[in-house]
This record gives structure tokens, C-alpha cells and sequence, in this order.
């Protein structure tokens, strides 16, 4: 699941990556922007995301524990409802 290297992209908001919220961190994930213009900028400052940073941020959110958890949440929800 994981990446060796991550890719370091700019995005835009809402049109990149909206069905996975979680994994957009503005500046340690990516580099969001609204505009072309911004995009321009932004690719400029791609190297500022650390590649550390950001697989520990991903890790943090997507091990096996955290889904788990995050799953038997979503049911108690549903069941709860």
C-alpha cells in the first residue's frame, strides 16, 4: 500500500482526491490549490513536502489498527442509527 518514494504533486481542490479527504494535508501531503496560477506557484514548492513526513502522516492514518478501529466505528454508527 505503501509507496517507497511518494509521489509530490500539487492538486487542486475539490476536482483532486475528494472521495479520499483524509489523506490531504496541505502541505505535508500535498500542495492544494484553487487556480492554474496557483498550480504554477505550487510546483515550485514541491520539494518543501517532506517525503518523511508525509509517509509517516499516511502510515498514521492507514495502518491496520487505525482501519480497524475506524471500521467497527462506522458499524457501531450504522447499528446505533
Amino acid at each position: 500500500m505503501y509507496l517507497q518514494t511518494p509521489v509530490k504533486l500539487p492538486a487542486t481542490w475539490p476536482s483532486s482526491f475528494r472521495f479520499a479527504p483524509e489523506v490531504v494535508c496541505h502541505g505535508v501531503t500535498w500542495l492544494v490549490v484553487s487556480t492554474l496560477e496557483e498550480m504554477m506557484d505550487a510546483i515550485g514548492q514541491v520539494n518543501q513536502i517532506e517525503l518523511k513526513r508525509c509517509r509517516e502522516y499516511v502510515q498514521l492514518r492507514f495502518d491496520v489498527p487505525r482501519r480497524a478501529d475506524d471500521y467497527l466505528s462506522a458499524y457501531q454508527r450504522i447499528l446505533e442509527a
